[in-house]
């Protein structure tokens, strides 16, 4: 009947000035304006992040620029050589403490490799020090040295010999980094020549 064609014609629009409210208010701000606002609010109220790189950074970074001394050389188990083959400059070397003696005594900054010997005579006189022989790893100092370190891990490889230096303290094997001769010594294979000091008095 007629009435309830009207009366179902006002709940239309009704609903449709509810679903309208707030249309003469003020326009909202666009989604993007309002996340800015959150991102600056919460800025403000939480502490400051620090960066990733930041927490990866070493806290010792702002003291590494410090000179280092020798007492701290020693206490690092470091130190830079210059590597002599018959009198003659070979290449500069970095030796880095391994394991064995505690407290080694410190390499000389000049390491002359006077003599070669056989990995048996250096593997008797290895296990006659025990726990008084040191061993170093001798890795080349800077890239213009890799050359001629390589060159004298090949020399001793293909003699079928390990480098010997004598001081007056104490003896060092210069050993190539070759699987049979670690193997042989109970060493672990290494990228780096291996040094072994033996002291000469016990």
């Amino acid at each position: 009947s007629p009435p309830r064609l009207q009366l179902r014609a006002g709940r239309r629009r009704s609903r449709t000035r509810s679903r309208g409210r707030g249309s003469d208010r003020e326009p909202s701000e666009p989604p993007v304006e309002r996340q800015r606002k959150k991102k600056a609010r919460r800025a403000a109220e939480s502490p400051q992040k620090v960066s990733k790189k930041a927490r990866a950074a070493p806290a010792s970074d702002a003291e590494s620029e410090a000179p280092v001394t020798k007492g701290e050389a020693k206490a690092a188990g470091k130190a830079k050589v210059k590597l002599y083959k018959m009198g003659e400059f070979c290449c500069n070397i970095v030796a880095n403490f391994v394991k064995g003696k505690d407290t080694p005594e410190l390499l000389v900054s000049k390491l002359h490799i006077d003599q070669r010997t056989k990995i048996d005579h250096c593997k008797s006189h290895l296990d006659r020090a025990g726990k008084l022989g040191t061993i170093w790893h001798f890795s080349a100092a800077d890239r213009k040295d890799c050359a001629a370190y390589d060159a004298l891990c090949d020399y001793f490889v293909e003699k079928q010999r390990v480098g010997l230096v004598q001081t007056p303290s104490y003896y060092v094997y210069i050993v190539p980094p070759t699987e049979k001769y670690l193997s042989s010594l109970g060493l672990q294979n290494s990228n780096f020549m291996v040094g072994l000091q033996i002291p000469i008095k016990k």
